[in-house]
């Protein structure tokens, strides 16, 4: 396998890449509960057949219904929130139909902006939140990747959950169309999710869409602590998704999973050795099992 760009001699670089990335993320990215999207940002409607209210409550006078896949655009966060099944979520005021005004509850809305494919469009919601019983132990999340016709038919979802804290962000990348070069599939949409700290784990779920389904790849989970540490894990298709990325020659219907890890060694509290020589980079090519990506083992 020959990659783009050489990844063996690039851990100093990586490192800092990957933690300017995890501050941004930090500042600009959504969270999962109570962290409201931003007034002006544009997105489909997560649910189906939606009630727009008059007021940010349940039982305030529908004004509209909407379908999953239709576009509102983020005016005002309320200060009323309603929990559905442990998932709290602030209500927002969206304009929709170009002029028409009202209110929808967050756990209705997508995460993912405007994502579109040839007419099919991309919504990204919590559908869950499942507390846990032992107080000292984190909820576990269940996010769903939707895809809708323009005419508000569903035609495909899958579902992922995520063991994560109430301030996590959530958020989806534009769409590479495309897919990336990957054969078989013209579409590809990447979910975030993760907290807002270092030493924290992040996840990256990749969704492919194939023309009629939507076909998950296993999650990929990464960590960093500035300058101590940092362990990414992600896929690498045919293409590049821009020039700060990478791609392979190992042929059109193949991905890679791609884990960096690395540590510095320390003589005594701020004194360092650099990284150590346990640092690695592996890639190993994703099987197809069961009618499923397989994610493969990679060891040191």
């Amino acid at each position: 396998m020959a990659f783009h760009r050489n990844v063996s001699n690039t851990k100093p670089s990586i490192m800092r890449f990957t933690l300017t990335l995890f501050a941004l993320a930090s500042v600009q990215f959504l969270t999962a509960q109570l962290s409201p999207l931003s007034p002006e940002f544009t997105t489909y409607i997560f649910g189906d057949k939606v009630n727009v209210r008059s007021e940010a409550q349940p039982e305030a006078k529908a004004v509209a219904q909407l379908n999953g896949g239709d576009v509102v655009t983020i005016l005002e966060v309320s200060d009323n929130t309603y929990t559905s099944g442990s998932n709290t979520q602030p209500w927002y005021k969206v304009r929709f139909n170009k002029n028409q005004t009202g209110y929808v509850w967050g756990g209705l809305l997508s995460y993912a902006g405007e994502a579109n494919s040839n007419g099919v469009r991309f919504a990204v919601g919590i559908t869950a939140v499942k507390q846990a019983k032992n107080e000292e132990a984190l909820p576990e999340y269940t996010l769903e990747t939707r895809a809708f016709s323009t005419a508000g038919v569903l035609l495909s979802k899958t579902t992922q959950s995520f063991t994560a804290d109430a301030g996590y962000y959530v958020n989806a990348e534009p769409v590479f169309q495309g897919a990336l070069g990957l054969k078989g599939y013209s579409a590809l949409l990447k979910s975030h999710i993760g907290y807002d700290a270092c030493g924290y784990p992040w996840y990256e779920w990749y969704v492919l869409w194939d023309g009629k389904k939507l076909v998950p790849l296993p999650v990929c989970t990464s960590s960093a602590d500035a300058d101590v540490f940092y362990h990414t894990e992600k896929y690498l298709f045919p293409q590049p998704a821009d020039e700060n990325s990478q791609g392979h020659f190992a042929g059109e219907d193949q991905v890679f999973f791609v884990v960096e890890h690395s540590e510095k060694q320390y003589k005594g509290d701020d004194e360092t050795t650099g990284y150590d020589e346990d640092s690695y980079v592996r890639a190993r090519p994703v099987k197809w099992v069961g009618g499923k990506f397989v994610q493969p083992k990679v060891e040191k």
